[in-house]
């Protein structure tokens, strides 16, 4: 596959940033890129820059890129946890990594959270339209449909020392170290 006249490149590499391939397509998907990630990966998922899950059936035009150089990363630390809204999934790793897919409206798209779902996650929470990760340190991140959860800022500054969550259909509450609880969504 090309892009202009030159030949796009995808380099696969690790959450730390360490090369593992890289790679000229022979087709227009990702298929045979996938087929060449050692088997000593495990089970993978390739993440693109913008956190989005590729698959091998994605078409190489579908990729974000200006250049012929793309890069994905690939998350071969095991699943933890998984939860889902009504229309989008999220998982944590092992490594404390969420990945998530699905409607974006609904959690399917972490963007906006991104830096901060990927490390020292510990548990995510969802209702049927956004979804709650609660990190190492105590703290809450959210993301999904604002105003069914998704959109935590009006309370963001009581949201430490967070020890559970639960939710409703369009809600979420938090419950504190100190046995307080503080609600956020519709």
């Amino acid at each position: 596959a090309t892009i202009g006249s030159l030949p796009m490149r995808i380099s696969i590499v690790r959450l730390s940033g360490e090369l593992l391939l890289s790679a000229v397509p022979t087709s227009d998907t990702l298929e045979d890129v996938f087929q060449q990630v050692p088997k000593e990966e495990g089970p993978f998922m390739l993440i693109s820059a913008d956190g989005e899950v590729v698959q091998p059936s994605t078409r190489l035009t579908d990729l974000s890129s200006v250049s012929n150089e793309v890069t994905l990363t690939v998350l071969a630390h095991p699943v933890q946890q998984v939860a889902s809204t009504r229309t989008a999934f999220a998982v944590v790793t092992s490594a404390g990594s969420v990945l998530a897919w699905g409607d974006v409206d609904m959690g399917g798209d972490t963007k906006g959270s991104q830096k901060e779902l990927m490390t020292n996650v510990s548990r995510i929470y969802a209702n049927s339209f956004a979804f709650a990760a609660l990190k190492a340190d105590a703290s809450v991140v959210t993301w999904g449909l604002p105003t069914g959860g998704g959109d935590s800022r009006a309370v963001r500054a009581s949201l430490i020392g967070v020890r559970d969550i639960s939710s409703t259909r369009l809600a979420f509450c938090a419950l504190k170290s100190d046995g307080s609880v503080v609600p956020w969504g519709a």
